[in-house]
């Protein structure tokens, strides 16, 4: 549940500084998913690589996306949605409930997600984000596209430096989880530009 907040509050936050490169075809999301967190970039633009080690250290590195105002609007579109759930008669609303529940191993029904939501605030939603970079995590990269394995390399290598970088500020260094393995994955196959890197946690 943080993670999903957290994941909406950096959307938020980098919503108007992304605009012109979103203008210029370059486009990011970061998402949670059962394994890990998933950052996808695309675009035509060879300016691929630097955006999206620049969105990656504005997660990893700075913290000033993580303010009050965001954190309120999204925990409360947060509870809206869940307390939609059952109100819609949707099939798909049903299938993503119950794809949530039965994934989470100590999920608990949605009632009890909707009351640790409303305690949920600005400090807890910090503390969740230092125990990701206080994690084992593992950066796995796929590039695919008209790029070569030298601009793909770099990448690769950048995303891994920011990771070990904040893990290593956090104080993860110390329990020796600092990001220094991963997978990479080249495919030259096609015009159009993707990145995707996959940051595994393990809790």
């Amino acid at each position: 549940m943080h993670s999903e907040i957290l994941m909406a509050v950096f959307s938020d936050a980098l919503a108007q500084e992304t605009y012109a490169a979103a203008s210029a075809g370059l486009h990011w999301r970061l998402s949670k998913t059962p394994s890990g967190l998933i950052l996808r970039c695309s675009g035509y633009s060879e300016h691929l690589t630097d955006f999206a080690l620049h969105v990656l250290t504005l997660f990893f590195a700075d913290h000033s996306f993580l303010k009050e105002n965001y954190f309120k609007v999204n925990r409360d579109r947060y509870l809206r949605t869940l307390s939609t759930y059952f109100e819609s008669k949707r099939a798909d609303s049903y299938a993503s409930y119950y794809t949530d529940f039965f994934l989470n191993s100590r999920g608990k029904g949605i009632d009890h997600t909707i009351e640790v939501t409303k305690g949920t605030s600005i400090s807890t939603l910090k503390d969740h984000f230092e125990r990701i970079l206080s994690s084992q995590i593992q950066a796995d990269c796929l590039f695919a596209g008209n790029v070569s394995m030298e601009e793909s390399k770099r990448l690769f290598s950048g995303a891994q430096k920011i990771i070990a970088a904040a893990q290593s500020s956090s104080g993860a260094s110390s329990t020796g989880t600092i990001c220094t393995t991963g997978n990479f994955f080249y495919v030259h196959h096609c015009p159009k530009t993707n990145f995707h890197t996959k940051a595994f946690i393990s809790h």
